[in-house]
């Protein structure tokens, strides 16, 4: 396939995608609206985490304040931004394979990139849970492009180095995954030259991407110390509270949890997976023996098995959708492409396979560590849409190498992507569909939770208007953005873990009772994802005994349907 077609067609399905689900993407209760609110602070003068509470680098709300002060606080800012980030991570994805001699697994797996990023809900491109997680893909994909060019050329290792800065800017996590794939660059050029007489000036080359890492770590940590970055911001640190009292039930869920049970589970899945595509291989090679082997044969078996999965797709429990899954979109995807790596790096020490041999053992590696926070977990509905699309492209790679037979690799993609597509069409189908308009632009939401988020727009919007002050609690970060107005707090939002029991509590307590707080917009989000339910019972209890006591409930905004959005206003009491 040539490469100008593969550009097209992912150009193409982009474009459809972004302007079919327009608006559909993102939540207006969790997480999403937690980068936009904090710019639009940033544009105002606030200055983050000392007078915003923020969990990750500083790059991506900088950024996205930079694009409110030329283009205007909006949801359309947000819209294209991120949708660009999703085509610019699919083209990179296509380019890599082309890169590494196969196009077409390049190009499965950009659209399988771009069919996962534009589903609707919380993990998705245009308005992402995080949108440091959807730049980070961005540059994890970047990376891949770069590591051949790494390898051979000082210039591009120096704006690899680079792109590593620009990642720790991010999240830690892509800063140290794309660093590692620094490292394994320059280990690459030393081995290849058999020398290390360029080493000095290979290490001037990287030099600038690290000071600017280091200047980034050294800005956050002089704006009030380790202790407070890691205990009152950055709450996914290994010593935080939140990860002490919550990490494991977080990890656990998400599939990072390493432990002999996990590994277990995930050694039959593996073995599963290794059947499946050796038995397809003797099938192939023998077909190909005799020659009759054609695409379209090899295709019949992956639509076969997706024919099969589209029965059960309903029930993700449901034992035949797992199977299937098992063979054609495993979850421990991310391992095993980390096992690749290590392999594939194996193998190139003592044949010395050249640039790309190096290149694709270091992509596999790079992958592996970017996507540890899903490590034996992805998920067509979850965070994998953020960390797993290199990942995918890579092991498809090896994969289809080790089956030693034309378009193996494209094919083995191809089944990554089909399993997707019929994983994801449920979120398509389920889009919602009643406009929610504001000031700052439309977003699409559930008409159950429609009437509801209305009213408490309009009640903030009036009681401000008024001189009162309103908050909203738990979450909802989404009321202070499209009413336009700003938290009583530095913390906007209590999920579990951004405050930790004693003097931090009492310092937001005492941030309410400053800031004069005439209302609170108290809604029914619920967090079982963290095994902690009901805020202010389960977790905060200390924060719910003052608003119960300070307050009363007053009125309740319309009620929908089961599982919709709804809230209390509770009023200072006299």
């Amino acid at each position: 396939m040539r490469i100008r077609t593969a550009v097209v067609v992912t150009v193409a399905v982009w474009a459809f995608l972004f302007f079919a689900t327009w608006g559909t993407w993102g939540s207006v209760t969790i997480d999403c609206f937690r980068d936009p609110y904090v710019a639009e602070e940033l544009v105002k003068g606030k200055t983050l985490y000392l007078d915003l509470w923020y969990p990750y680098g500083p790059g991506a709300p900088y950024f996205i304040a930079l694009l409110f002060r030329l283009f205007g606080a909006s949801l359309a800012v947000l819209y294209w931004v991120g949708a660009l980030a999703g085509l610019a991570s699919a083209l990179l994805l296509m380019g890599t394979g082309a890169r590494l001699g196969h196009t077409g697994a390049g190009l499965m797996a950009g659209l399988a990139q771009l069919v996962w990023g534009f589903k609707p809900g919380v993990f998705s491109f245009p308005l992402p849970y995080s949108f440091a997680a959807a730049f980070g893909c961005v540059l994890a994909c970047l990376c891949c492009w770069i590591l051949p060019s790494a390898i051979e050329r000082r210039r591009w290792l120096a704006v690899l180095s680079a792109v590593a800065g620009a990642g720790a800017a991010l999240k830690l996590e892509f800063g140290a995954a794309l660093f590692a794939g620094v490292g394994l660059a320059l280990f690459a050029r030393i081995v290849s030259r058999r020398s290390a007489r360029d080493l000095g000036a290979d290490l001037g080359a990287i030099l600038p991407g690290v000071l600017f890492a280091a200047a980034v770590l050294w800005w956050v940590l002089s704006l009030a110390g380790f202790d407070f970055i890691v205990e009152e911001n950055w709450q996914s640190w290994p010593t935080s509270y939140f990860m002490r009292q919550y990490g494991e039930y977080w990890l656990r869920s998400n599939g990072a949890k390493v432990d002999i049970e996990s590994f277990m589970r995930q050694g039959g899945r593996v073995i599963a997976f290794a059947a499946f595509w050796g038995l397809l291989a003797w099938y192939w090679r023998r077909l190909d023996a005799e020659g009759r082997l054609s695409l379209g044969r090899m295709i019949v078996p992956i639509a076969v098995l997706t024919a099969l999965y589209v029965p059960f797709r309903g029930d993700g429990l449901n034992a035949g959708n797992r199977s299937i899954r098992v063979l054609l979109l495993p979850t421990g995807t991310v391992l095993m492409t980390a096992a690749a790596g290590v392999f594939s790096g194996w193998h190139w020490w003592r044949h010395r396979t050249g640039t790309l041999g190096a290149a694709k053992a270091a992509g596999c590696l790079v992958c592996g560590l970017t996507g540890l926070r899903i490590l034996m977990g992805l998920t067509a509905e979850g965070y994998a849409v953020f960390y797993a699309g290199p990942a995918i492209l890579f092991l498809s790679i090896w994969v289809g190498e080790r089956i030693r037979v034309r378009h193996a690799a494209s094919v083995v993609a191809a089944s990554f992507l089909s399993i997707l597509c019929l994983s994801v069409q449920p979120a398509y189908r389920a889009a919602p569909a009643e406009a929610l308009a504001s000031d700052r632009g439309t977003i699409k939401i559930h008409a159950g939770s429609a009437t509801a988020y209305r009213e408490a727009i309009a009640f903030i919007k009036a009681r401000s208007a008024q001189g009162g002050v309103v908050a909203s609690l738990p979450e909802d970060m989404a009321l202070y953005f499209l009413t336009g107005t700003r938290a009583p707090s530095r913390n906007y939002v209590l999920t579990p873990g951004v405050l930790t029991p004693g003097p931090i509590t009492d310092r937001y307590v005492e941030d309410l009772r400053r800031a004069g707080v005439t209302d609170i917009v108290w809604s029914n989000r619920s967090f079982e994802e963290y095994g902690v339910p009901e805020f202010g019972v389960d977790f905060d209890p200390a924060v719910g005994e003052y608003l119960r006591a300070g307050y009363q409930r007053s009125r309740a905004l319309a009620r929908g349907g089961t599982g919709a959005w709804t809230a209390d206003v509770w009023t200072k009491k006299p």
